[in-house]
């Protein structure tokens, strides 16, 4: 019966938790000259992606000679391995939109690792061009958040809504492990310009539900996981839902 109930609880945590990760702030900056909403963007409201620099053809990961865990571990460009699902789990990212309605230009997203379940975040939400991006757990700084805009046919550039600065691959680098950075975007720069792949959703490290469960310094109950997993659904009427 025990085993019953702790069964229960935890499907309950892990359905709160869904529940809530698109309740968050909006906001509606002034749009730059030449930026434009996502008409034909593969951008919805949910979906993965693997993400390529046009400069390099690398593809944006987090870091895998580190912790894939840790919060602070870097994001860089590699070689993309990631074919295939629950293969390289950390060059894969969900988008996901924050809050509900039309998907235009001061839409704002989140990106996820699959592998880490962390997210995509400029340190210490600095407003200073060069700063190396990094993954941080969930939280609600705007250095976390994302404008995905149009930038050339097929191509994305990734501004972050603190620091108004775009995603960049600096010097339009071609060797592997080069540490993404924030930048002030020039129009033109394909080291700045990014190409979307969409992948079948699935299963990835969910963090949030992983942190729910760390209990520290408490008798006789739950310590920390090391894995938690969530698996979004696509059949029927469970289409868009997340076990």
């Amino acid at each position: 019966m025990k085993s019953k109930i702790l069964s229960f609880c935890a499907l309950a945590a892990v359905y709160m938790l869904q529940s809530c990760k698109h309740e968050v702030e909006m906001i509606n900056p002034e749009i730059s000259s030449g930026e434009s909403a996502l008409s034909l963007s593969p951008v919805a409201g949910y979906g993965t992606f693997y993400i390529t620099n046009n400069s390099s053809t690398k593809c944006m990961e987090v870091n895998g000679a580190g912790n894939l865990l840790y919060d602070g571990n870097g994001v860089q460009q590699y070689t993309y391995f990631g074919s295939g699902q629950a293969t390289n789990a950390n060059q894969k990212w969900i988008i996901i939109q924050q809050g509900t309605g039309a998907i235009t230009s001061n839409t704002q997203f989140k990106f996820m690792d699959v592998a880490s379940g962390k997210y995509l975040e400029v340190p210490l939400a600095s407003t200073s061009p060069g700063v190396g991006l990094w993954q941080d757990r969930a939280n609600t700084n705007n250095a976390q958040k994302w404008y995905i805009r149009t930038s050339g046919t097929g191509s994305y550039k990734f501004i972050n809504v603190n620091s108004g600065l775009a995603v960049t691959n600096p010097g339009a680098s071609t060797a592997n492990g080069t540490q993404l950075t924030q930048d002030n975007f020039v129009a033109g720069n394909t080291a700045q310009q990014w190409t979307l792949h969409s992948l079948t959703a699935e299963a990835y490290r969910d963090d949030d539900v992983v942190n729910f469960f760390h209990r520290p310094n408490v008798t006789n109950t739950t310590v920390a996981f090391d894995e938690g997993k969530s698996i979004p659904l696509t059949n029927g009427a469970n289409n868009g839902k997340v076990l």
